[in-house]
C-alpha cells in the first residue's frame, strides 16, 4: 500500500499583522487508513491547523469507493519568523512519506501580500434599465469586515444595491472557513454606459480596487 496525494495550492501570506502558510490538497492510503500530518518549519516541528474537507471529486474520479470522503486537507501554519524551509510529512500507522519540501526560494515564489481576496465572476450592463451588475466573492485573510463602495469618474460615491450569497463551493475547495461562507455578493447600481466606475473594497489595513466600464473590466 502507498500514499496517493496532490498539492493543489501553496500560499505564503505575508500580511501586515501576521504571516502564515496555507497548503491545500488531498491524500489517501489505498485501504482508506486515516492519514495525519507532521510539519517542520526551519527544521523544527510546529503546530498547525488542519481542516479535512470531503473530496467526492477525487473519490468518484478515481472510483475509490471510500465511505470516508474527507481525504482533502487544508494546513494552516503560523509563522513567527520569516520561514527559510518547510517540510510536510503524511503518515498512517504503517506508512510515512514527505509530500512537500520547499526551501526559502520556493516559499518566496508563492508570497502573497494581499489582505483582501476579491474575484469577479460576472460583470454586465443592462441598456434598458441602465444598470450595472457585478457578481463575485471577497473575503479578508485577517477576517476583518469588508466595506464596499462604488465611485464615479468624479470620485463621488454612487448608491448601490448589495446582496450577499453563500459560497459553499469555496468552502468545499478549502478557500474559506465556515464563518466566511457568505462571502459571495451581487452589486447593482444605476450608471452611464460611457462612464468609468471604481469598485473599492476596504478593511482596516487593506484596500482592493477595480475599474468598471461597459464591456470592460480593468484590474488594479
Amino acid at each position: 500500500m502507498t500514499l496517493k496525494y496532490r498539492i493543489e495550492r501553496f500560499e505564503f501570506h505575508d500580511l501586515k499583522t501576521k504571516q502564515f502558510i496555507t497548503i491545500v490538497g488531498w491524500c489517501y492510503q489505498e485501504d482508506n487508513e486515516s492519514v495525519n500530518y507532521h510539519i517542520k518549519l526551519d527544521g523544527k516541528e510546529v503546530d498547525f491547523d488542519l481542516f479535512r474537507p470531503g473530496r467526492e471529486d477525487i473519490i468518484n474520479g478515481y472510483d475509490l469507493g471510500f465511505k470516508n470522503t474527507h481525504i482533502g486537507f487544508r494546513l494552516t501554519v503560523p509563522c513567527d519568523v520569516e520561514p527559510t524551509s518547510i517540510e510536510v510529512n503524511a503518515y498512517t500507522d504503517t506508512l510515512s512519506e514527505c509530500i512537500l519540501n520547499y526551501d526559502q526560494r520556493k516559499i518566496n515564489k508563492y508570497r502573497d501580500k494581499r489582505g483582501i481576496r476579491n474575484y469577479i465572476d460576472e460583470f454586465s450592463y443592462n441598456e434598458e434599465t441602465k444598470t450595472y451588475q457585478v457578481k463575485g466573492w471577497a473575503f479578508s485573510y485577517e477576517k476583518e469586515p469588508i466595506t464596499f463602495s462604488i465611485l464615479n469618474a468624479a470620485g463621488k460615491e454612487v448608491e448601490f444595491d448589495y446582496k450577499s450569497k453563500g459560497r459553499v463551493d469555496l468552502y468545499s475547495l478549502s478557500m474559506v472557513d465556515e464563518d466566511q461562507i457568505d462571502c459571495g455578493y451581487t452589486i447593482k447600481w444605476k450608471g452611464n454606459a460611457k462612464e468609468k466606475y471604481r469598485f473599492v473594497l476596504k478593511t482596516k489595513n487593506y484596500q482592493s480596487k477595480k475599474f468598471f466600464k461597459k464591456r470592460r473590466l480593468v484590474k488594479m
